[in-house]
């Protein structure tokens, strides 16, 4: 019997398997620096339409009492709790461990009742029984053909604030905002607020968005921004004291075109019922001493500060704006 040679056979094995192992490996690298940006924001949008659908056929109160229900029991679970806890704890050291548990879980629950609310906001605004102005009379400042600003945080429900403001008052409002990474959840709010907040131009944070702002504020239109999250090359100020990077922006436009800024807050009351309340101008071009960018930052963080103080549970604890600490954990 003839004897057959298997170096080739080997060799053509080896090749093949060679070929196999760096497609495979081409592969893997593919699938994983594309499924936090393809697949993986697909399928996580996926549970996030459907909930936005079964919200918009509900009445408003149970769309907000299932939104916060649901919030309130999962949102503990994640794993952006741990920031959340990490933070209350640094800025409220004395509370007891009880305390710092139900203000997350209200805090989740108030969250949850945001998203059950938000298909409904153009009924929320409408219904006077539902929300209530006050000190609405602060914001008759803007309306005197200059440049402005609204200064707010995520706090309460603060997707009212901005069309309740256009749907009350004559004004042209500019807000920056941070995208969402997720694409099709971005999707998802862009198309919403179009259809619920009329007049409210809404850029994404960055070069872009700033000079929006700037044209707009040379026109005499207002801008309006939430100042409580982190911005990495911001400057450091003390907020609820301690040091956080805060975005310089609104005091640098303030100072630049002598703009009052309006505070303004939405407080949620009960259920889906709510207060905006605004608060006494800070003019800039009135005080005896003009402010440096971040004295008037710090002006604006303690406003922050206070609010969260008053209702913490109202605050999203969520953001980044202290370094983490392992051992406060």
């Amino acid at each position: 019997m003839e004897s057959v040679d298997t170096t080739d056979l080997k060799s053509v094995d080896l090749g093949r398997a060679s070929s196999s192992l760096a497609v495979g490996t081409i592969f893997l690298i593919f699938f994983k620096s594309y499924k936090m940006t393809g697949f993986y924001h697909f399928f996580l949008a996926i549970p996030v339409y459907g909930l936005y659908g079964l919200f918009k056929l509900l009445p408003i109160d149970v769309a907000s009492w299932l939104g916060g229900f649901l919030f309130r029991c999962l949102g503990p679970l994640l794993p952006v709790n741990r920031r959340a806890l990490h933070n209350i704890k640094r800025i409220m050291p004395k509370k007891t461990e009880e305390f710092y548990r139900l203000t997350l879980k209200a805090m989740w629950k108030n969250l949850g009742c945001n998203f059950g609310e938000f298909p409904h906001l153009k009924k929320i605004i409408k219904d006077p029984k539902r929300l209530q102005l006050k000190n609405f009379s602060y914001t008759h400042v803007l309306e005197k053909g200059k440049a402005g600003f609204f200064l707010g945080a995520h706090y309460g429900n603060w997707e009212i604030s901005a069309p309740t403001i256009v749907q009350k008052t004559n004004l042209s409002l500019h807000l920056i905002y941070r995208v969402i990474n997720n694409v099709y959840i971005e999707r998802l709010i862009s198309k919403s607020r179009k259809k619920n907040e009329g007049h409210v131009h809404f850029y994404p944070k960055g070069p872009g968005g700033a000079r929006a702002c700037i044209k707009a504020l040379k026109n005499k239109e207002v801008v309006g921004m939430l100042l409580d999250q982190k911005l990495n090359d911001g400057i450091s100020v003390p907020f609820m004291g301690e040091k956080a990077m805060t975005a310089p922006a609104l005091a640098q436009f303030a100072l630049k075109f002598k703009g009052p800024v309006v505070p303004v807050r939405c407080i949620r009351v009960k259920g889906a019922h709510f207060i905006l309340e605004f608060f006494p101008p800070i003019e800039v071009d009135k005080q005896i001493k003009s402010p440096t960018v971040e004295e008037l930052t710090e002006q604006f963080n303690n406003i922050l500060g206070k609010w969260v103080y008053e209702y913490p549970e109202q605050w999203f604890w969520v953001h980044s704006r202290w370094p983490f600490s392992k051992k406060m954990s």
